[in-house]
C-alpha cells in the first residue's frame, strides 16, 4: 500500500459507533484507497480514515458508498463540519435527511441550533421520539436534555417513551444482578423467584427496593433486593405533573447452578 497522504477524522462520544463506522469501511476495501486507524481508549472515541491516493478525497470515497445510511450520515457530518469544503449546514441537514434514522441525531442538533434553517428545538425533540428503539439509544440520548430543560411530549409520545423505559428498567435488572451480584453461599440447587417492588421516591429516579414475595431462600431474597436497591436508572418515569410514580414489580427468577464435581487425579 502506498503511503497515507491525508487524513479525514470521524469521531464520536458514543463507543457503540464503532460497529457504523466499519460498516462505512467495508464499501471502500476493494477500492485500496485508504486506511483506517482505530482509537477507543481516549473518552471520545476517533477513526480516521486514511487516503493513500492524491487524485480521491474523503468525501469521493464516501460517495462511492451512497444509498448506504451510514455514508450519508457521514455525508452530512462532513458538510457540517467542513471537511474537504466550506462548512454547509444546509448541506449538511439535506444529507441527514437522507440517511433517515442514521441521521436523525445529527439532523435534530441542527434543528436545535437553527443552523442550515430555521431553529425548531420542540421540531427537534419530537424527531428523537419517533426514532428512539430502545432506552439509552443515540436517539434517546439526544432527547433527554431537552426534556430536562422541560420540552413537552404529548399523550402517544409518553406512553412510548414510559414502554421503553420500563424495558430499559428490566434490561438493567438483568446486568446489574450479572455482573455486580455474587450469590457465593447461596444455594442455587433449585430454580428461586424473588418478587421485587421499586418504590421512586418523588424527585428521585433511583427506586428504594422492597422484598414483595420470598422466594423461600432468604439468603437469595437478600442479596437480589440489596443488589437491586437504588438501581441507576438515571431518567424518570414520565407521570403527569404532580404525581408520584407507580410502584413497579418484577420477578426476579435465578434458574438453578449445579456445581460441578471436584476432579481428583488418579493415585
Amino acid at each position: 500500500m502506498p503511503p497515507c497522504r491525508s487524513r479525514c477524522r470521524l469521531e464520536s462520544t458514543a463507543k457503540n459507533n464503532l460497529q457504523d463506522f466499519q460498516h462505512l469501511f467495508n464499501y471502500f476495501e476493494d477500492f485500496d484507497l485508504f486506511c483506517a486507524e482505530f482509537n477507543i481508549e481516549s473518552p471520545v472515541f476517533t477513526c480516521e480514515l486514511i487516503e493513500v491516493d492524491s487524485n480521491f478525497s474523503c468525501s469521493s470515497l464516501l460517495k462511492a458508498a451512497l444509498g448506504d445510511p451510514y455514508a450519508y450520515a457521514e455525508l452530512g457530518r462532513m458538510a457540517r463540519d467542513g471537511v474537504d469544503a466550506p462548512a454547509d449546514f444546509a448541506k449538511a441537514r439535506e444529507y441527514y435527511k437522507m440517511a433517515g434514522p442514521a441521521g436523525v441525531v445529527g439532523l435534530g442538533k441542527l434543528m436545535e441550533q437553527g443552523k442550515g434553517g430555521p431553529e425548531d428545538v420542540q421540531g427537534a425533540l419530537d424527531l428523537y421520539m419517533a426514532t428512539t428503539q430502545k432506552h439509552l439509544d443515540p436517539a434517546w440520548m439526544a432527547m433527554r436534555p431537552l426534556l430536562a430543560a422541560g420540552f413537552p411530549l404529548d399523550a402517544g409520545q409518553v406512553k412510548k417513551y414510559n414502554r421503553l423505559w420500563t424495558k430499559g428498567l428490566w434490561a438493567l435488572q438483568g446486568k446489574w444482578l450479572n455482573r455486580r451480584t455474587s450469590f457465593n453461599g447461596v444455594d442455587r440447587s433449585v430454580q428461586l423467584t424473588v418478587k421485587v417492588l421499586y418504590r421512586f421516591p418523588a424527585g428521585r429516579t433511583r427506586p428504594d427496593a422492597y422484598l414483595t414475595q420470598s422466594s423461600g431462600n432468604l439468603q437469595a431474597d437478600a442479596v437480589v433486593v440489596n443488589a437491586l436497591d437504588k438501581l441507576p436508572m438515571d431518567d424518570p418515569y414520565l407521570t403527569p405533573f404532580g404525581q408520584p410514580t407507580p410502584d413497579i414489580v418484577a420477578s426476579v427468577v435465578l434458574m438453578p447452578v449445579v456445581d460441578k464435581p471436584t476432579m481428583r487425579a488418579a493415585q
